[in-house]
């Protein structure tokens, strides 16, 4: 049974690898900068939802495929990069089109869905008895909301405010805003192939 040391330890793991940049993060960033924090809130419920059902669904799956073969990990892990190279693309199209472009649920959802650090959350950060103990697994998974919310906010906040850093001259343009956002995830998309193509050679 997990104790109170646990939670924290877990709230504050989570939080060290949340805050880290990425393909979500990215994408609060740029909602925060075009549509503000009150619009964007909406996203951060779509963002604990994904890491919910992927977190979940990577504990089980992990305690399956300890019994069987791998290579549904490695296609997994391919189609996670596959995509965050996609909306790359996306991003860098969008940022073309200026200001008017607005990060939606959806997209924020299955970004997050098929994020990488669902993977690391189940198989590192939350211990192997909260997919087999429900008390276990409703205290893991606050846990790491308490660390998601205030760092989605800080994220989405950061975008925000952006604006305002202003002098006169424009220092922040939407189009090299999403550029960099672009060349940010694809930049990961390609360190996620790498790595699954490294398993694969070394097969």
């Amino acid at each position: 049974m997990l104790q109170i040391s646990d939670c924290i330890k877990i709230t504050y793991t989570s939080a060290l690898l949340l805050i880290m940049p990425g393909p979500t993060n990215t994408l609060l960033l740029c909602s925060g900068f075009s549509q503000g924090i009150i619009k964007s809130l909406k996203l951060i419920l779509a963002e604990w939802i994904g890491y919910l059902l992927s977190i979940s669904s990577w504990g089980l799956l992990i305690i399956v495929l300890a019994k069987h073969s791998p290579l549904l990990l490695l296609a997994i892990k391919l189609i996670s990069a596959l995509y965050v190279a996609y909306l790359a693309v996306k991003i860098w199209h969008f940022s073309l089109q200026g200001y008017d472009y607005h990060v939606t649920t959806m997209t924020i959802f299955f970004t997050t869905l098929l994020n990488p650090k669902s993977f690391i959350f189940a198989a590192f950060i939350i211990p192997a008895s909260a997919f087999l103990n429900q008390h276990d697994y409703y205290f893991a998974i606050l846990s790491i909301l308490f660390a998601l919310l205030p760092i989605s906010l800080l994220w989405t906040g950061c975008g925000a405010s952006m604006p305002l850093w202003d002098t006169g001259r424009t220092l922040f343009k939407p189009t090299l805003l999403y550029r960099v956002a672009s060349l940010t995830m694809f930049i990961f998309s390609i360190s996620m192939l790498y790595n699954s193509v490294s398993i694969i050679v070394s097969q």
